[in-house]
């Protein structure tokens, strides 16, 4: 059995898959695209669900229902990614 990876190995991940993504949606998007490619486990994606959930960005734009900022939109969940793996690293 695969160990789970740590939340920084996640979201480094997260962060590479955000950056290379033709067809971003945004943060929740990205974990579900990573369990259905079998990239992560379901595991893997609950601590990662669990982790957006519990730490949403300060600057968040309300207008736009679940999603923290407009759709596909990467520039600010790149921004949220990098502050929370340098979180991790401290």
């Amino acid at each position: 059995m695969n160990k789970t990876r740590t939340l920084l190995e996640l979201l480094k991940l997260m962060l590479r898959y955000t950056k290379t993504e033709k067809n971003y949606y945004g943060l929740c998007g990205t974990v579900c695209d990573l369990f259905n490619r079998e990239l992560i486990t379901g595991k893997e994606r609950s601590k990662l669900d669990t982790y957006i959930y519990n730490n949403p960005p300060q600057n968040r734009d309300h207008s736009h229902g679940y999603f923290f900022w407009k759709k596909r939109v990467k520039a600010p969940r790149i921004r949220w990614q990098k502050e929370h793996i340098k979180k991790q690293t401290i």
